[in-house]
């Protein structure tokens, strides 16, 4: 992508606003490792394993009780 620039202090500003997203950009990826960082560590493992736990069995209690209205529904035709 060429970009014609018509004065230098067009071609200051366009650098200004590519280092700021730059140093956007980096910080959001701290942030990011150190999040992920955090979630790693063994104390947390506990507490992600429970959130797996508890999905999966409230996604199975759902599905049963989906399948029990669908054979209801079709024993009282």
């Amino acid at each position: 992508m060429k970009t014609r620039f018509n004065s230098f202090e067009e071609i200051d500003q366009r650098l200004k606003i590519l280092q700021l997203q730059r140093s956007i950009r980096k910080e959001m990826l701290l942030f990011h490792s150190r999040k992920m960082t955090n979630a790693l560590m063994p104390k947390n493992w506990l507490k992600t394993f429970d959130n797996v736990i508890y999905g999966a069995a409230f996604s199975w209690i759902v599905n049963r009780f989906l399948k029990r209205g669908k054979n209801i529904g079709t024993a009282a035709s």
